[in-house]
């Protein structure tokens, strides 16, 4: 499946290096599987759109436009899976002169979209997912992890005031203060 993404990243340049400034539109969806950053990725069952332009210019090709996806990962508060939408502008530069770190390279007869789309979409992942109508240090499950299992209020030991069940096996450590 991997090799049938970047297939599909792959645009043929013949009628658009004809003429200079020559512009065409290209819409791909395709699914990426492998991007992620920490511990979250792009959702490999969902679809990532390119809507770009690309344009013939002295040098190479420019493509401008977006690049949009899904992407999944677990709360940093709550550890559930959570998921949103990440939206990447892009403006780049591909060239039969890769000497600038800058550009990305071209081939002779079409342009891989796969690098600059794979960097778009790991620029703008989040590294740390929280629950969607969450804020800094809140998260919706935020009462529940307050609470055990019928339903009564946990008194918490720490200054926080949160009792929070991953960390319930440290509650089994006893310690020898004899030594």
């Amino acid at each position: 499946m991997a090799d049938e993404a970047r297939n599909d990243l792959l645009v043929p340049l013949t009628d658009l290096r004809r003429k200079l400034h020559q512009r065409r539109p290209v819409t791909i969806a395709t699914r990426l599987a492998g991007l992620t950053v920490s511990d979250t990725s792009v959702d490999p069952a969902s679809e990532v759109v390119v809507d770009v332009s690309l344009e013939a210019v002295s040098d190479g090709v420019t493509a401008t436009g977006s690049v949009s996806a899904r992407w999944i990962g677990p709360c940093n508060l709550c550890l559930d899976e959570v998921f949103g939408d990440v939206l990447a502008e892009v403006q780049e530069v591909f060239s039969d002169a890769t000497a600038d770190d800058d550009v990305y390279p071209i081939g002779r007869e079409d342009v891989d979209l796969f690098p600059m789309v794979s960097d778009a979409l790991l620029l703008e992942l989040p590294l740390l997912a929280k629950c969607p109508n969450g804020g800094v240090g809140v998260c919706d499950r935020a009462p529940d992890l307050a609470e055990d299992k019928e339903g009564e209020e946990v008194v918490a030991e720490s200054e926080a005031g949160l009792a929070d069940p991953r960390w319930a096996a440290l509650d089994a450590l006893t310690f020898d203060e004899d030594k």
